[in-house]
């Protein structure tokens, strides 16, 4: 945690490829509501690289925590919980082709 209200998060693609990027991009978290409505978070990459991102390299997001958020809960869920998010290929048709969620896109 970086502050009471924000969180710190590393995400490697989970094929085992790298996951460089250029600055000023972002990601998107692809998750589901508790009513199971499909909704999508993004966050600027933090991660600061001065080298192509090599296989198993993580990229780093910062999280402001939002009381009663649905994303909140889910990143919340994530750290209590140890779970690993699944990070496909970069794109709107990787993410569309992703089967399981959370995902990041």
């Amino acid at each position: 945690m970086l502050a009471p209200t924000v969180g710190h998060y590393q995400f490697v693609r989970d094929d085992g490829q790298p996951l460089d990027f250029s600055p000023g991009q972002f990601i998107q978290i692809h998750f589901a509501y508790a009513d199971g409505t499909a909704t999508k978070r993004s966050y600027s990459l933090a991660t600061i690289h001065d080298h192509a991102m090599g296989p198993g390299e993580a990229v780093e997001i910062a999280v402001s925590f939002v009381p009663g958020g649905a994303a909140t809960a889910l990143f919340e869920g994530w750290r209590s919980a140890g779970i690993s998010v699944p990070a496909v290929r970069s794109g709107a048709s990787a993410c569309s082709r992703a089967t399981t969620m959370p995902a990041m896109c």
